[in-house]
């Protein structure tokens, strides 16, 4: 009874990835990240079909599906970072699809293996497979899959760092979708070195990878509710964000360009300090924090300069960035209302008079500004 279960529950979750599938497909919104995860949850979903197959005893009967070209496992990693790229790009070159080489050359594997062996000797070529290939294969999915996560979760925090640099108000993209995702998947690998491993030094039957397939039933089942839920969420696009991902030359020239933006806001550091001073009496003057949608690129552009010249002349001022900036001088408005002695206008609306577009972000910046909550600060100042 409790089989007959486990299978439904695997069966439910195929069904639910191949209709995710084909209406990610179809979604006009962010439509090339879309199609990256249409394809990775069907890949899921290929998977398990799979396991299912020998979790059901249909490999002895069937001798034809020994072998079949279905092994994708390869994929999940390039897929996971794509994804991730195209979201936050809008863009993937030519060479980021070559990071799908490993799993092309998974499936011609396979196919040959599928189309060469004879049907005889199908069952002796999977016993070998299962003794020596299986565990390299093994070993290379687990090392693709942990590499290509630690590569999006530093994407991902990029992306997070350039938002709080461009934007008054990061809250709107705060990415809990792809924290989610990336988390889901973070999990799912671990289970996976945990099934590799065991595996290795256990047994490699099927009914002791029940858990590792349920764990990705589960992922399956995730990202077949929440991806369709979240795939039409706006990010900002970050153009330069392929060249600010990491890599080893990639960190030896960051670390040599901030020595040099380094040595070069040294030697203007008087002109940009009087510089910064000017422009910010003119946001101050004009009141623009008080917009909720201005960014740094609206004020680099009515101040006549760059986004990179603004940003480092705000740090020069300041030492902070433009998303503190904006958010101090909010606040600092919404405290000297409060001080009014007779002032009786509710918080949340001197919050929004004040630039704010949601409660939690100013609840958030209130504490982290002043070190009490808006209602304990209005209490304060009226017993005084």
């Amino acid at each position: 009874m409790f089989d007959h279960i486990n299978t439904i529950l695997l069966v439910c979750s195929i069904f639910n990835g191949l209709i995710i599938t084909g209406l990610l497909v179809f979604r006009a919104k962010h439509r090339l990240a879309n199609i990256v995860l249409a394809f990775y949850v069907m890949l899921l979903s290929v998977r398990v079909i799979v396991y299912l197959l020998g979790k059901e005893h249909l490999y002895d009967p069937y001798s034809w599906l020994y072998l079949p070209p279905l092994e994708v496992s390869l994929a999940y990693g390039p897929c996971i970072y794509l994804y991730l790229k195209a979201l936050l790009s809008r863009s993937l070159s030519k060479l980021d699809w070559l990071h799908l080489t490993p799993f092309v050359c998974q499936v011609s594997y396979y196919s040959v293996l599928m189309f060469v062996v004879p049907l005889g000797h199908r069952a002796d070529a999977l016993a070998f497979h299962m003794d020596w290939i299986r565990h390299l294969e093994s070993f290379l999915v687990t090392l693709s899959m942990g590499s290509y996560l630690l590569l999006s979760w530093f994407s991902f925090g990029l992306y997070r760092q350039w938002s709080n640099d461009q934007f008054s108000d990061s809250d709107n993209y705060r990415l809990t979708w792809l924290r989610s995702f990336l988390g889901m998947t973070s999990t799912f690998f671990l289970l996976w070195v945990i099934s590799a491993v065991s595996h290795v030094f256990i047994s490699s039957s099927f009914s002791s990878q029940f858990y590792l397939f349920a764990a990705q039933a589960l992922l399956l089942c995730f990202l077949s509710f929440e991806s369709w839920r979240h795939s039409h969420f706006e990010y900002p696009a970050h153009a330069d964000l392929k060249a600010d991902i990491a890599s080893i030359s990639w960190l030896t020239a960051n670390s040599l360009n901030q020595q040099k933006h380094k040595n070069e806001n040294s030697r203007n550091e008087p002109k940009l300090h009087d510089q910064a001073h000017s422009w910010l009496a003119l946001i101050e003057k004009g009141n623009w924090w008080q917009e909720q949608e201005i960014s740094l690129a609206t004020v680099a552009k009515r101040l006549g300069t760059n986004t990179s010249s603004l940003s480092r002349a705000i740090n020069t001022l300041s030492n902070e960035n433009f998303n503190s900036l904006i958010n101090r001088l909010r606040i600092q408005y919404v405290c000297d209302r409060l001080s009014e002695r007779y002032l009786e206008q509710d918080i949340l609306e001197l919050a929004f008079e004040a630039g704010f577009n949601s409660k939690n972000s100013f609840n958030r910046n209130f504490k982290r500004f002043v070190g009490k909550t808006p209602s304990q600060y209005r209490l304060s100042m009226s017993t005084k």
